[in-house]
């Protein structure tokens, strides 16, 4: 799953991979190059919102 976000320094997009963010990637903005990643203590909420999203998103096909 992809989104952007933008760069807390300069604005500037942010393109994201959800799961490999989950996965403990960073990112890093084009624009400044200030790196984006996800704080360990999050992991777990983040991984379960993506998953539920997934299944609603799978639902919805049917």
């Amino acid at each position: 799953m992809f989104t952007q976000i933008n760069c807390p320094n300069c604005q500037q997009p942010i393109a994201i991979n959800v799961k490999r963010l989950v996965a403990g990637d960073s990112f890093s903005c084009k624009g400044c190059s200030a790196k984006v990643s996800l704080a360990g203590e999050s992991s777990n909420v983040v991984t379960k919102a993506v998953n539920s999203f997934e299944k609603v998103a799978e639902q919805a096909k049917h």
